[in-house]
């Protein structure tokens, strides 16, 4: 453990710095979980425990948010959007049908035509209503969650959070913001999506176009308790 003071090293069962004497840890003042004295918030209710700018720029920003926890790589916030987008398309499909008589896994399936000579072209079938009605129900079911809870279903399930950098939870402006960047960024454009997913697995902070334009981050929330991952 090193001392926030001078920065000598101490063991960690050291509840002091054995050079200057400095406290090594020190309690919430919300909910009274003990906490490393270099940290600036609480890693179990999110309480700030001191006044302090994040030092640095860019990529190699260190966010009061990463306190809490590492930044989330690609394949689990892959794995997170699965859990989330199979049954929230199963359920639009199944209002798209009642509501529109529309089948909604024909979209899945790209249209083709057939010239005279053979020559197989794809043909779109342009935004559909069910198409309409799915985006709407994951906006909604994104913003709610994320605002509310930190995250969605399957983000919660692998203990990840998606926070501002500092730290806090985002609004429902810019929950929504983030959704539709995201659906934008991954739907309607191959190049900025292949280079988002890239960012999300190569960059240290782990944030992808969307993170970088709504200024979020997402984590994977430490232990409070021993304050491992």
């Amino acid at each position: 453990m090193r001392c926030p003071s001078c920065g000598h090293e101490n063991p960690e069962v050291a509840r002091l710095c054995r050079d200057c004497g400095t406290a090594l840890y020190v309690n919430c003042p919300s909910c009274g979980q003990e906490n490393f004295a270099d940290r600036s918030i609480c890693t179990n209710c999110w309480t700030q425990l001191r006044e302090e700018e994040p030092v640095g720029f860019g990529e190699g920003r260190v966010f009061p948010a990463f306190e809490m926890g590492r930044p989330a790589g690609f394949w689990i916030r892959f794995l997170a959007s699965i859990i989330d987008s199979v049954p929230l398309f199963l359920v639009s499909a199944l209002f798209s049908w009642l509501l529109f008589g529309e089948n909604l896994f024909d979209t899945l399936t790209p249209e083709t035509e057939t010239a005279e000579d053979g020559t197989v072209t794809a043909t779109g079938g342009g935004f559909t209503a069910g198409q309409g009605l799915n985006f709407v129900l994951t906006g909604i079911y994104a913003t709610a969650f994320v605002s509310m809870l930190g995250g969605t279903i399957g983000v919660l399930l692998f203990r990840m959070r998606i926070l501002r950098p500092d730290g806090t939870m985002l609004g429902p402006g810019r929950a929504f913001a983030r959704y539709a960047v995201l659906t934008a960024t991954f739907a309607l454009f191959l190049i900025p999506a292949i280079v988002s997913a890239f960012m999300v697995a190569l960059r240290s902070d782990r944030r992808g176009i969307h993170d970088l334009v709504c200024d979020t981050v997402v984590i994977i929330r430490s232990d409070p308790r021993s304050g491992t991952y």
